[in-house]
């Protein structure tokens, strides 16, 4: 009769329903799935917690506004107060202040994590009357007309003869026109021993007529410099004054034209 060796029996392996348990296995696909799901619960944690965080939080309220340069009575800037500082627009607050203070040069606006705003101020240094449809305004150095006024003004006017309209807090003329009227102004009498009435602009910011206390004007050009053409007309001058009815023009270098 045959009969198995004993070690056949030891090395069989036996498996009852109680142990398929221990070793079945997901599907790929279900852990997959359930790791994806989990990330996307993290993820939209995290988002909604941003959100609050940047949109809804009290954190990044304005509560402080720091004022530097010009000091303003009253609650000028009080309406910023609350606001998210995060996505204020800072140039529709510029916008607004120019049209409340018209006499203000905003230089910078300044986040200050969390809630506080630093506003930096200038006024505008005004260094020409711009005349034109019968009204006077105001420009500063940077050529940008900045505020109508009435009356008299010490500035040097200049008249718009094309009456122009004009925008407050936009560019009426050029820093370079600026600056040549201040020399020409400065120096004007030194040169010639007369004195300037106005100024007038006609087709160009390039030209300008300086309307003499006599009534006959000196045509200059703006985009030479001023005390070359100061030296040509003081220099003409001393001989000819006389014969000047209505015009000089010292545009042309080492020419006089006169009238």
């Amino acid at each position: 009769m045959f009969q198995p060796k004993r070690e056949n029996f030891k090395q069989t392996k036996v498996f009852t329903p109680q142990d398929i348990g221990h070793f079945s296995q997901s599907t790929p696909g279900k852990n997959k799935s359930s790791k994806f799901v989990k990330i996307l619960l993290v993820f939209i944690i995290i988002l909604s917690g941003l959100v609050y965080l940047f949109f809804y939080s009290p954190i990044f309220k304005i509560k402080n506004i720091i004022v530097e340069g010009v000091f303003l009575e009253g609650n000028a800037f009080e309406n910023l107060k609350g606001k998210n500082i995060l996505f204020i627009n800072t140039a529709d607050v510029k916008s607004e202040l120019s049209q409340k203070y018209p006499e203000l040069n905003i230089v910078k606006i300044v986040r200050g994590l969390p809630d506080t705003l630093k506003i930096k101020l200038e006024e505008h240094q005004a260094k020409i009357l711009w005349q034109t449809q019968g009204k006077n305004y105001l420009v500063d150095s940077n050529g940008v007309i900045f505020k109508e006024i009435e009356g008299e003004s010490d500035l040097p006017q200049v008249k718009d003869n094309k009456d122009l309209a004009v925008v407050l807090n936009q560019p009426v003329v050029t820093t370079n026109f600026i600056n040549f009227i201040a020399e020409l102004n400065a120096n004007f009498n030194q040169e010639t021993g007369l004195i300037i009435d106005r100024y007038a602009v006609n087709e160009t910011i390039f030209q300008i007529d300086a309307v003499t206390v006599l009534g006959w004007k000196v045509i200059f050009d703006t985009t030479r410099k001023a005390q070359d053409q100061l030296s040509d007309l003081g220099r003409f001058l001393k001989d000819h004054q006389s014969e000047v009815k209505e015009y000089v023009d010292v545009r042309v270098e080492g020419r006089v034209y006169y009238k």
